[in-house]
């Protein structure tokens, strides 16, 4: 199974994560990228276009993001990519950053292979790896 992971933002990183199912090997990264946000959106369809899942890093408004962290461009976002995941046909979740961060250290990420310098890209990959493991696939053994 192919998982598409998004950190959505100004700047937003995408990762396409193969899930090897029953294989004994750990998932592959198989793309990754960072977009400005225009250049996202552009890209959108054909990002979309690679994956079977998308996961998507939810982004909820309260107090501390009000006073510390607004980004309405995470919000046109999250909206295009549900968008066009409908139009694609494409199934599409939101996750919450901390459970991936947890589930995902930057060290796991360097373990696996799958370490980018992009801190978008590697909350992309998070995401990725954690809908993998949801869906039931242990993303290091492959099994």
């Amino acid at each position: 199974m192919r998982v598409l992971g998004i950190d959505p933002g100004g700047t937003t990183g995408a990762a396409v994560v193969v899930a090897p199912g029953i294989v004994a090997r750990p998932a592959d990264l198989v793309y990754a990228q960072e977009f400005e946000f225009e250049a996202f959106l552009d890209a959108l369809h054909e990002i979309i276009g690679l994956a079977e899942l998308v996961a998507v890093e939810r982004y909820t408004i309260g107090p501390r993001t009000i006073k510390f962290s607004r980004q309405p461009q995470a919000l046109y976002a999250i909206g295009a990519i549900m968008a066009e995941c409908r139009k694609s046909r494409v199934e599409m979740v939101l996750q919450n950053p901390a459970d991936a961060k947890s589930a995902f250290s930057d060290g796991t990420l360097k373990l696996f292979g799958m370490h980018s310098p992009s801190p978008h890209v590697r909350d992309a990959t998070r995401h990725a790896l954690l809908a993998c493991r949801r869906g039931g696939v242990d993303v290091h053994t492959g099994v």
